[in-house]
């Protein structure tokens, strides 16, 4: 118990610290939400800034990124508050020129006053990276504006030390930031929008999940049921006529790439010129008018194929790894003493060979969770299944970084959660097992 506590106290940071890493991965990606959205839209001026502030505030961009901030001396603690670039980064190489903020604070404030009415003077003036690029963009908009000038004269005058450049300042920014409300809303399942059709992301994983869901459980659930049996049979009789084509047969199966099987699947089973049994593609349509056993036969013939293509190499490696499994415990003392007793070969490996024999596929069960998760694109994509596979590969072509990540993240906490369970089920299955001395 005390081992299952420690690994719950590191569960919780070791979560955390691998939020950290993928919501300063989701800042470090392409791409701006604000900017993608406000390119679909057709608004005028007055009414573009409007809709601006309201994303900016919607996705928390004029906020601190972190609980604190380390910064040179020369950038002040409120960067963040300009959140547009190149704006934001062109500004601070000019305060590592100028080293001083606060007259390059009062150059960006005269230019967003004074040529509020000419944005392309602006623009210009933005682009600038050095005090040398501002006066030559002065010069060249052949421009006679003195507060822009006397701000330009400031940024030359008023230089501190360059020693201010390499002072570290630490700030702390408090709990308004943006991490913490992305981390909110991960907590409340709000997982933020996608950049592509500005749909809710959980609402998107919550309509594929449920694809790779069912198929992962019932994967797993005939992997064990057919290969549980076979196992038996094949371990009562090592090198026995059973044995030896079941392994080959198996072994074969396994090594068959799932695309190919996948597509030999729909060319014979799928396919009008030969069976035709089942539809090659989705998981079909249903009406308000369907009744139950309409529905059933629906999902069933949809999904009968991509099922067959998720489990084969399912149950051949269970197969194989319980094959062994049971055959050494078969050459073990208590085995071997039992067997001497007269007990009967179903209750040798049955009662006391076959519980020893599962704790190697208690990983299969722990690997269950992130698999959710993953899912097959290859599968999902063969056989137009809307599931989580299918899902992460369209994101990854089409760039949504929100997504990608939201889906890496749940992929990482399932792979914590799926370890600590197998753990939980290893001392179940055998007490024996001292997780504490690992």
């Amino acid at each position: 118990m005390a081992y299952f506590f420690k690994r719950l106290l590191l569960f919780i940071p070791t979560i955390w610290l691998i939020a950290v890493i993928i919501f300063f991965l989701t800042k470090l990606s392409p791409g701006n939400p604000i900017l993608n959205q406000l390119q679909e839209q057709e608004l005028q001026n007055k009414q573009l800034q409007e809709e601006e502030l309201h994303l900016v505030n919607k996705f928390g961009f004029n906020k601190a990124l972190f609980y604190f901030t380390i910064h040179r001396k020369t950038i002040p603690d409120t960067i963040h508050r300009i959140w547009q670039e190149p704006a934001k980064s062109n500004l601070t190489h000019i305060a590592f020129e100028c080293r001083n903020w606060s007259a390059v604070h009062n150059y960006y404030s005269t230019l967003k006053s004074e040529l509020k009415q000419h944005p392309s003077s602006y623009n210009k003036f933005i682009q600038s990276t050095s005090i040398k690029d501002i006066e030559n963009t002065y010069n060249s908009l052949n421009i006679d504006n003195k507060k822009i000038e006397k701000t330009i004269n400031q940024l030359n005058n008023n230089q501190k030390n360059f020693i201010y450049n390499y002072i570290p300042t630490f700030s702390w920014q408090g709990f308004d930031n943006q991490f913490h409300l992305w981390l909110s809303g991960l907590l409340s399942g709000n997982f933020g929008y996608s950049y592509v059709d500005d749909r809710e992301i959980s609402t998107k994983i919550s309509q594929s999940i449920q694809w790779t869901l069912l198929l992962s459980l019932l994967s797993i659930l005939l992997a064990f049921i057919i290969a549980i049996p076979t196992a038996l049979k094949a371990a009562k009789d090592i090198g026995g006529s059973f044995d030896r084509i079941m392994s080959s047969l198996f072994l074969g199966m396994y090594s068959l790439p799932t695309f190919w099987v996948g597509t030999l699947l729909i060319i014979y089973f799928a396919n009008q010129e030969y069976l035709a049994w089942f539809p090659a593609y989705g998981v079909g349509e249903i009406h308000a008018e369907s009744s139950f056993y309409d529905i059933i036969y629906t999902r069933i013939s949809h999904l009968f194929l991509p099922l067959v293509c998720w489990t084969y190499g399912s149950f051949a490696y269970i197969f194989k790894q319980l094959r062994n499994s049971l055959k050494i415990e078969s050459d073990k003392a208590y085995f071997i003493a039992a067997k001497a007793k007269g007990v009967s070969t179903n209750q040798l490996y049955i009662k006391h060979a076959l519980r020893n024999a599962l704790l190697p596929l208690i990983t299969i069960v722990g690997n269950i969770f992130p698999a959710v998760i993953s899912g097959s694109f290859i599968i999902e994509t063969i056989f137009s299944i809307p599931g989580m596979g299918r899902l992460s590969l369209e994101a990854f072509f089409s760039r949504d970084y929100p997504l990608i990540f939201t889906i890496l993240l749940l992929a990482s906490f399932l792979s914590l959660l799926g370890n600590f369970i197998a753990d939980i089920l290893y001392q179940k299955a055998d007490p024996r097992f001292n997780l504490s001395e690992k």
